[in-house]
C-alpha cells in the first residue's frame, strides 16, 4: 500500500463525514489520561525535572503513583 497513491486506494466503502457526523460527534479521552496528568502534577510538586530527565524516569513516577 505505500507504493499506493492515494487515487488509487479504493474508498467507496467508507462514508463520507458530512455535516450532521460532526455535530454529533463527541471526543472521548482514554480514562488513564486523567490519571496521568494527574501524576504529572504530583511529579512536578516535588520538583521540576533536570532538563535532559529521560522520558524513562518521568514514566517510571507516573507507574509508581498507579501502585
Amino acid at each position: 500500500m505505500a507504493t499506493l497513491s492515494d487515487d488509487d486506494i479504493d474508498t467507496s466503502g467508507i462514508p463520507d463525514l458530512d455535516e450532521s457526523f460532526w455535530e454529533r460527534a463527541k471526543l472521548l479521552r482514554p480514562s488513564f489520561i486523567a490519571e496521568l496528568e494527574a501524576a504529572i502534577v504530583v511529579g512536578l510538586a516535588s520538583g521540576p525535572p533536570e532538563p535532559m530527565e529521560p522520558m524513562s524516569v518521568l514514566l517510571a513516577r507516573f507507574r509508581e503513583t498507579l501502585k
